[in-house]
């Protein structure tokens, strides 16, 4: 399958320099100068710079209502750990739930289904929970319970992904790392509908003690589910058939080889993003080498195209993907900050940079080394975009409203 080489790549970067450097003279502005759209503060902090770690994981939801919902990690302000948060204007937030028993490590991960949502995340003990959320528009959210899908004494699980597949079976990919070893590898474990959680033995890529190097994404693919993870610069796609065995093994294929240089930036490997869209087609953003790459799955061929670049010249730092009135769209900041709001085709095979993304104004101690950014996973009419920033030590989140283009 393509892949693009680093000389392909700088002769990439070559031409579209050269393309925004005459666009500048011709126009006085840069290439990448969208619509610019200002963000608006808004009331989230936590002390955490993880607050909405990791970006192969979704923290953020839109209901019916038109209300937003956010799992972040609030760190050593109250409640705590991990907590849901809920807001009908996105700058005043309200608690809605607190996760017990998890702590400033733990990360989340949430799939909707109907007015339900299942979220798994990871404990201060290594373990990995799910819990079932019902959603009412004058109630807000009620608990069903939580139940651990893994524990052990001898493994520590951590950053979980979710999916659930056609019959309502959940799928859940993490990382596991063996306490007294540190050896570690990628898991599924598995929940059918109307059934308890089980570990069917699957394990994805090498165990080795380069352990933290690797995230997994499980979704719902037409007549199965399919997982795209990484293993530092590598990105590997299986799955599964409705009807196999929990335990059989799921056909591997690799997606991408990236650079060594990207994989030493990205510590668990988790700078990836998965959306499925109304066809069946998975769509794939990668960042490598301060590049935004974007892949799509075809469900008739069942093959890979790509990849195709998103952004401009720029260094991308943190980059997410969403269906914005059905076609993705990637939210991405660039060193200091600064960002961009890529719309493309419903296929992703052409990319616009509609929106300049502007900060909110500079105060004192104010710096982006930790702009991460959030953006539901599907939104339609207007699209929320949460960005991180640091002002003296507190990490806070900055709102942006896109509109339809």
């Amino acid at each position: 399958m393509p892949n693009a080489t680093a000389r392909q790549r700088c002769r990439t970067r070559f031409r579209l320099a050269a393309a925004a450097l005459a666009a500048s003279a011709a126009f006085l502005l840069p290439a990448w100068a969208g619509t610019p759209l200002r963000a608006v503060e808004t009331d989230l902090a936590s002390d955490n710079e993880r607050m909405i770690s990791y970006r192969h994981q979704q923290h953020m939801w839109l209901t019916p209502d038109g209300a937003m919902h956010l799992v972040m990690n609030r760190g050593s302000y109250e409640p705590g750990g991990l907590a849901l948060y809920s807001s009908r204007d996105g700058v005043a937030w309200q608690l809605a739930h607190a996760f017990a028993d998890t702590d400033d490590k733990s990360t989340a991960d949430v799939q909707l289904q109907g007015e339900d949502a299942h979220v798994v995340y990871h404990t201060a003990a290594g373990s990995v929970v799910h819990e079932l959320l019902h959603y009412d528009a004058a109630a807000g959210w009620a608990s069903s319970g939580a139940q651990a899908a893994f524990a052990s004494n001898r493994i520590s699980a951590q950053n979980p992904a979710i999916a659930v597949d056609a019959q309502g079976g959940l799928w859940v990919g993490f990382l596991a790392r063996t306490k007294l070893s540190n050896q570690g590898n990628l898991r599924v474990v598995h929940r059918p509908a109307g059934g308890g959680w089980t570990d069917p033995g699957l394990v994805f890529g090498p165990t080795d003690n380069r352990a933290v190097e690797r995230s997994a994404r499980p979704a719902a693919i037409p007549g199965g589910v399919g997982m795209v993870w990484t293993v530092r610069e590598v990105t590997y796609f299986s799955r599964r058939l409705d009807g196999d065995a929990p335990g059989a093994p799921w056909s591997t294929e690799t997606v991408h080889v990236g650079t060594v240089e990207s994989s030493l930036a990205d510590p668990y490997a988790s700078h990836f993003n998965v959306v499925t869209d109304a066809a069946g087609g998975v769509h794939l953003v990668t960042v490598d080498n301060y590049d935004i790459l974007h892949f799509r799955r075809d469900p008739q061929t069942q093959s890979w195209d790509g990849p195709r670049l998103v952004d401009d010249t720029r260094k991308v730092a943190y980059a997410q993907m969403g269906l914005f009135n059905g076609n993705p769209v990637v939210g991405y900041t660039v060193q200091r900050g600064k960002g961009t709001f890529e719309t493309g085709d419903a296929l992703g095979l052409a990319w616009d940079p509609t929106y300049e993304l502007a900060m909110v104004p500079a105060v004192p101690g104010i710096n982006y080394n930790t702009a991460r950014i959030e953006l539901p996973a599907a939104a339609a009419g207007t699209m929320p975009v949460l960005q991180q920033y640091d002002v003296s030590g507190v990490q806070r989140l900055m709102l942006y409203r896109v509109p339809t283009p």
